[in-house]
């Protein structure tokens, strides 16, 4: 079952936290990393990944290319759910925005 949270965000960027309106919403995990996704492909041109401490690489295949992560040692390592996850909620509080979101199961 994916896991569910109760979520709260600043309507727009706010300089002053306590004056920013605050919107609270339900959403699954992928949904909150979908939206980090959109958020830095269309503003920033980075992906998720950068956001973690990682970096893609490509292997070429016969079948095509094959995609991994590397840390910044240059060792191979999986870019799990919970990774992204937590870069997810990094991007959402970048450029006065505030975003929370706590576990509801």
């Amino acid at each position: 079952m994916e896991k569910i949270y109760k979520t709260r965000m600043s309507a727009g960027k706010c300089d002053n936290p306590e004056e920013a309106k605050i919107i609270e919403q339900t959403h699954t995990q992928s949904e909150i990393i979908s939206r980090a996704k959109e958020l830095l492909l269309k503003e920033l041109g980075l992906d998720l990944c950068t956001f973690a401490g990682l970096e893609e690489a490509a292997v070429r295949e016969s079948d095509g290319d094959s995609v991994y992560y590397v840390d910044k040692s240059g060792n191979q390592v999986e870019f799990t759910e919970e990774m992204q996850f937590d870069a997810a909620i990094a991007v959402l509080n970048l450029n006065g925005h505030f975003f929370e979101a706590i576990p509801v199961n």
